[in-house]
């Protein structure tokens, strides 16, 4: 009779453990990068005239507050960016100001997406030519993809611990009813 207990509580634990599995995205929902303008990793032959990076949720804007920046770092640290970085749903952009053709550059951003969670994060791009800026190319989606993704620890660190603190709480538990059946025999 106590093992069909243990069973149905094992059963119940699993349930609400699972659930609380599942629902964990809806909680976690973090603005990832999804695009990037140019790309990370690019090697272009012109300095763009602005950079844009695009998010995976809508970023919150608050009235003329800098709640979201992008920057653009040229390869001796001189920030090349006009500073006025322009939000418009998932989308961060920033022009640039420089005359500097060459090297690798630096972006940057610090941003909180709508449901308020802040993010931050940056990624190169090198520029090999020699003619000065030039206006950028529209957004190709496919070229533009960010290759670089966070890990899948990064990813699920919170549902993997969940569920691990769920099975050493089952196990706990079943030791202690164990214990329990035991000391009940004697």
């Amino acid at each position: 009779m106590s093992a069909l207990r243990f069973l149905r509580s094992a059963l119940v634990g699993s349930i609400i453990f699972g659930f609380a599995f599942l629902s964990t995205p809806t909680a976690n929902a973090h603005s990832e990068l999804v695009l990037a303008n140019p790309a990370a990793d690019s090697k272009l032959m012109n300095l763009p005239s602005r950079v844009e990076v695009t998010f995976g949720e809508d970023l919150m804007v608050i009235g003329n507050a800098h709640t979201n920046v992008l920057q653009v770092i040229d390869s001796s640290g001189k920030q090349i960016d006009d500073g006025d970085s322009k939000t418009t749903g998932a989308t961060l952009t920033v022009g640039v100001t420089t005359q500097t053709v060459t090297g690798t550059f630096l972006v940057k951003w610090r941003v909180v997406s709508a449901d308020g969670h802040p993010g931050e994060g940056s990624y190169s791009f090198f520029v090999e030519g020699t003619i000065p800026v030039v206006s950028s190319a529209p957004v190709d989606p496919v070229a533009s993809h960010v290759s670089t993704q966070k890990s899948f620890w990064t990813r699920n660190s919170e549902k993997i611990l969940l569920v691990l603190g769920g099975l050493i709480f089952i196990g706990i538990w079943a030791e202690f009813d164990r214990r329990r059946r035991i000391l009940d025999h004697h």
